[in-house]
């Protein structure tokens, strides 16, 4: 498992180097959560564990790192390129894959994939229906896993 930190720093880094070219690529804190939960989620369907240290949770603007939403609220956005030494405990492979993901989720929106992130059946109106407004409560790894491997 990675630090969830480390992995929304790299994707930072790395809408940060794609739009130069793209305007898309543009981030909010939410975007960031939003494409977090696509690695988290892509990751748990191939590999059958977690890709970082947090889970996500139900927010009600959709599954959330807790830990990165605080961090990003108090530090901002950081982090100009991939290239960085600090992503050096990220195999070459895994970075492949993750950099795949953004290059295709990362050209929308943050609303359309809060919009998609709530859409039935997904695993936070999963754990809405089975817990209600009790916020924070974290998204079941195998209601991940399973909409995940469906999308693979």
């Amino acid at each position: 498992m990675y630090d969830s930190l480390l992995i929304a720093r790299y994707i930072m880094a790395k809408c940060n180097e794609l739009k130069e070219g793209n305007s898309d690529y543009e981030y909010s804190n939410t975007k960031i959560q939003k494409l977090l939960y696509v690695l988290y989620g892509f990751y748990l369907a191939e590999k059958g564990r977690r890709l970082t240290d947090e889970q996500p949770r139900l927010w009600p603007y959709g599954p959330v790192f807790v830990d990165v939403f605080n961090d990003i609220s108090e530090n901002g956005f950081y982090l100009k390129n991939t290239k960085e030494e600090r992503f050096i405990d990220l195999p070459k492979e895994e970075r492949k894959n993750f950099d795949e993901s953004i290059e295709i989720f990362g050209t929308l929106k943050a609303s359309k994939l809060s919009a998609w992130s709530h859409e039935e059946g997904s695993p936070w109106a999963r754990t809405k229906k089975e817990f209600g407004e009790a916020w924070n409560i974290p998204l079941k790894d195998h209601y991940i896993e399973e909409y995940f491997k469906k999308r693979l």
